[in-house]
């Protein structure tokens, strides 16, 4: 099967359903409610697995002076595999990105606070969820980070010479995880799906519409829809032996 746009596989559905022609999804009632249904079995299908190809490249981005160290996730982050920063060198031109390791809240917190504050070379700053100070180096890179909340990760220094603000700067993060697909509805939408998935998509899709629009169960798609489901676990698995999942060292928002 061939990706189909969302007007494609709205059509698709209405005709099934014996339903009005349309030439957009927003023309009827129904092809609003269709096309609803179908951006709404496409977010289960999404969550329901790991799928590879949500995984991308992305960076961080910095908070403010007065939180050197503390940098946020994009909004539509579900899981973090990695972490880079740019370790370069007082004036060196190569770039040097080095992972940065995850360390629990507890020991993140006991290293700072082993720190001595009267060094020249820490700053206290004050995390801005708890007020709770932070012992800070700010003459040399980040070695280690954490996360005090579902947003944002904290990294336990900054180098001030080599910076372009007394803080740590977006250019110099470099990331990798899995993103929630940010969609925009459109006739000519293709929806980030692999092109196996599109026929579970559009079967599901057509009986959870016959189901909700006309009160009767359409068993040829639900027959479709479970083949697909089964065919598609067992890709899933296959696919999953090649993929490293993060761990991210806590759990929520979708994280590992």
């Amino acid at each position: 099967m061939a990706k189909m746009t969302l007007l494609e596989m709205v059509k698709n559905i209405l005709s099934d359903m014996e339903e009005d022609v349309v030439t957009s999804y927003t023309d009827t009632v129904s092809s609003q409610a269709v096309a609803e249904i179908i951006k709404n079995t496409y977010d289960n299908i999404i969550s329901g697995r790991d799928w590879p190809h949500l995984y991308k490249l992305f960076k961080l981005t910095t908070t403010g002076n007065g939180t050197p160290t503390r940098m946020t996730l994009p909004d539509t982050i579900m899981s973090l595999d990695y972490v880079k920063y740019n370790k370069k060198r007082l004036g060196e031109a190569r770039d040097r990105f080095t992972e940065i390791p995850f360390v629990e809240p507890r020991d993140f917190m006991r290293i700072l606070d082993d720190r001595e504050d009267s060094d020249d070379a820490i700053a206290i700053v004050t995390d801005p969820d708890s007020q709770v100070p932070l012992n800070i180096y700010t003459d040399r890179h980040p070695t280690m980070y954490t996360s005090f909340s579902e947003s944002a990760l904290t990294f336990d220094g900054y180098y001030g010479d080599v910076e372009a603000g007394p803080r740590l700067t977006t250019n110099n993060t470099q990331c990798y995880g899995r993103l929630w697909p940010n969609i925009i509805m459109s006739n000519s939408l293709y929806f980030p799906l692999p092109l196996e998935a599109y026929q579970m998509l559009l079967e599901e899709a057509k009986s959870t519409a016959f189901l909700t629009l006309k009160q009767m169960p359409n068993q040829k798609a639900e027959q479709h829809a479970v083949t697909q489901r089964r065919r598609m676990s067992q890709q899933a698995w296959t696919i999953r032996n090649g993929i490293k999942y993060p761990d991210y060292g806590r759990k929520g928002k979708g994280m590992k």
